[in-house]
């Protein structure tokens, strides 16, 4: 497991990426976070190797310009191409929202991205509120303004800057984050949320300190389980799966040095 520091240049061509089933999926984050996506993915597809990068130097990503995001996107797309994955999941709802169509037409291997599953919580939602929790560029995404024009009636979008920064610093509990959420929560109608929204890849590492602020029947749901059937749907249709029948193989790469990658293999290795 290494530290990437330089991206090197895209080295794929469309002509290099046909049939090669044993090749590794790239994933990728502004941080840790998407080490979440990244153990479902391992989870359902055992015999798929991976290669995570995590861009934590650049961190986070829910403060920058769209531009910014698909310049620093490209960027760890080059180093995925470079190690010859197959497919690229997005593994961050901001980069999805900024940069997912420009890495499809960039990159020559399927991308898939990652979206708060605000559709999803209005299926499973009672009579109550969907609080849906993102980044602050996820919420002023043009691609978030369609989720809630098409599912958000019963929304309440919920910008949660520096809340990644916990995750990053591996603080998940204690007294900084309970009081974090006191006051991101303090005007929030608490006692009418049916189901919380995980916007963002970090925030699942966050769940049982949010869990003490909402109702014991909140719901907590994130878009993973989608990714996967699209990058499930993905691999059938392009005869993608791995079929050496072995254990799948992980390669962890930060921007932000060797601390960063212990921190991701701790997430992986929590139960």
């Amino acid at each position: 497991m290494r530290m990437m520091e330089k991206s090197p240049s895209n080295l794929q061509t469309k002509e290099s990426v046909v049939m090669a089933d044993n090749r590794p999926i790239g994933v990728f984050d502004s941080g840790v976070g998407g080490i979440s996506v990244l153990r479902e993915l391992r989870r359902a597809l055992p015999h798929e190797h991976f290669v995570y990068f995590g861009d934590g130097a650049n961190a986070p990503y829910g403060v920058k310009t769209t531009e910014e995001v698909i310049a620093l996107s490209t960027k760890v797309a080059d180093f995925l191409l470079a190690k010859g994955v197959k497919a690229i999941v997005i593994a961050c709802n901001t980069a999805t929202a900024a940069s997912l169509h420009a890495l499809q037409a960039y990159c020559p291997v399927p991308v898939i991205g990652i979206e708060p599953a605000v559709a999803l919580a209005n299926t499973l939602r009672k009579e109550g509120k969907v609080l849906a929790m993102a980044t602050p560029g996820t919420i002023a995404s043009a691609r978030f303004a369609q989720i809630l024009k098409e599912h958000g009636e019963h929304c309440i979008p919920m910008p949660c800057p520096g809340l990644m920064e916990f995750v990053e610093r591996g603080e998940v509990e204690g007294d900084n984050i309970r009081r974090y959420f006191e006051n991101l929560l303090r005007d929030v109608p608490r006692d009418e949320i049916d189901v919380a929204v995980l916007g963002c890849t970090h925030y699942p590492f966050v769940k049982n300190a949010l869990s003490l602020h909402l109702p014991k029947e909140c719901r907590f749901i994130d878009g993973s389980m989608k990714t996967l059937a699209q990058l499930k749907e993905c691999l059938q249709e392009n005869n993608g799966f791995c079929d050496d029948g072995s254990e799948g193989a992980l390669e962890l790469h930060s921007s932000a040095g060797e601390t960063s990658i212990r921190h991701m293999q701790m997430l992986l290795e929590l139960p």
